[in-house]
């Protein structure tokens, strides 16, 4: 029996789109055709008209009408004037800025974290904010290894982990409250915060001392100590930490860590152009 196929599009030497009979369930026509609009004004110095568009991408008017004005709704283009040209909006600048921070911050880091776990031979992690959760973008191996859930492009809840509480704690309450939904605030741990109040006061608690903890909330005999790292702009773009078991880092030994991975993260946030204390 002849294998059922599905109608799917590559691009012709143009960047125009045609079918081909492929199976390519997956991929998403319309998505494809806004990032080819995009593209395409881009090439154009930024200003192309709609029937430059829909001739570059052979599609009719109307088809490319309505996904220049969905486009622009969402705030990736805008046209110039009533019936003028379009162009790239600021949306799109905003998201190049993310990303280009985010690998400067990894950059930077490199050689401050290198010396966090240098000096106290415990697992070093830094991680930035996606939504409600924390997306680890680097993480140095301590001289033990532990069992912890975190790796390198990994994402974790942010309301039970040292990183994603730092990272939340600049946050107003509203916009946590889009990002993170208090029944899914699900308890990993006996430790685990599961509710608002209690996770909003927390937070209040970490932006006064300037650090948070994780004490065994995301994993049983696991602690972690997380510190921001600002930008120029004084915002937090990224937090550092330090995390072993509860049998290493202990109680006592919390203020030297703290001070160690504040320290860490006041580097860090020096190099991005950060000009007060942490």
């Amino acid at each position: 029996k002849k294998k059922h196929e599905q109608s799917s599009v590559i691009w012709n030497r143009r960047g125009a789109m045609r079918t081909k009979k492929t199976e390519e369930p997956n991929f998403v026509r319309s998505v494809g055709r806004a990032l080819k609009i995009m593209e395409f004004i881009a090439k154009q110095q930024n200003e192309a008209s709609l029937t430059e568009i829909s001739s570059e991408l052979e599609l009719g008017k109307s088809t490319v009408h309505g996904l220049l004005y969905t486009l622009g709704q969402c705030g990736y283009v805008k046209q110039l004037g009533e019936k003028g040209k379009y162009s790239l909006d600021l949306k799109l600048f905003e998201l190049g800025q993310a990303v280009q921070e985010s690998l400067d911050v990894k950059s930077i880091s490199t050689r401050h974290t290198k010396d966090l776990l240098e000096q106290f031979g415990e697992t070093v992690q830094l991680g930035v904010l996606s939504g409600g959760e924390v997306i680890y973008l680097d993480k140095l191996q301590g001289l033990h290894t532990i069992g912890s859930l975190s790796k390198i492009g990994a994402r974790l809840p942010s309301y039970c982990t040292g990183l994603g509480k730092v990272l939340l704690s600049q946050l107003p309450e509203e916009e946590i409250r889009a990002v993170i939904r208090e029944e899914d605030m699900i308890a990993f741990t006996e430790n685990t915060i599961t509710t608002y109040e209690d996770l909003f006061q927390t937070l209040k608690e970490i932006r006064q001392k300037g650090y948070a903890l994780d004490n065994e909330e995301i994993e049983i005999g696991l602690r972690c100590v997380a510190a921001p790292v600002y930008n120029n702009n004084g915002k937090i773009v990224a937090a550092v930490s330090i995390s072993g078991p509860t049998t290493r880092i202990k109680e006592e030994n919390l203020p030297e860590l703290i001070s160690g991975v504040q320290n860490c993260a006041r580097k860090i946030s020096s190099e991005l152009g950060y000009q007060k204390n942490i």
